[in-house]
């Protein structure tokens, strides 16, 4: 069941954070590009287990997540400390929605 509620508590904390904080700190395309990524995700997955498939964790999604995370550190860090770091965290963000599209990809292939 881990491998199944991990990925999900990892897309419910994106996908709050950016509803909450980042929505009105970052681009509006770039946030809704993210938080539609990750809702298509967490869709497609139970679908996927409801026919009986298993999603694994790949390296393209680990990488996602982690460039999810430092993004998101580099938002708060720069509200918190008035540091100009949004744009290094919309970059970061962006990389992760290249890592979140190729992630997918290799789970249809």
């Amino acid at each position: 069941m881990g491998h199944m509620f991990d990925p999900v508590a990892d897309k419910f904390l994106i996908i709050s954070v950016l509803i909450i904080i980042l929505v009105g700190h970052l681009p509006i395309p770039l946030a809704l590009t993210i938080l539609l990524l990750e809702v298509f995700t967490v869709v497609a997955a139970l679908i996927w287990q409801k026919r009986g498939g298993v999603i694994q964790a790949v390296l393209w999604g680990k990488i996602k997540m982690i460039l999810q995370v430092t993004g998101v550190f580099f938002l708060l860090l720069s509200l918190w400390l008035g540091w100009p770091l949004v744009q290094i965290a919309s970059l970061v963000l962006g990389a992760s929605i290249f890592f979140s599209i190729l992630s997918m990809v290799y789970h249809g292939a």
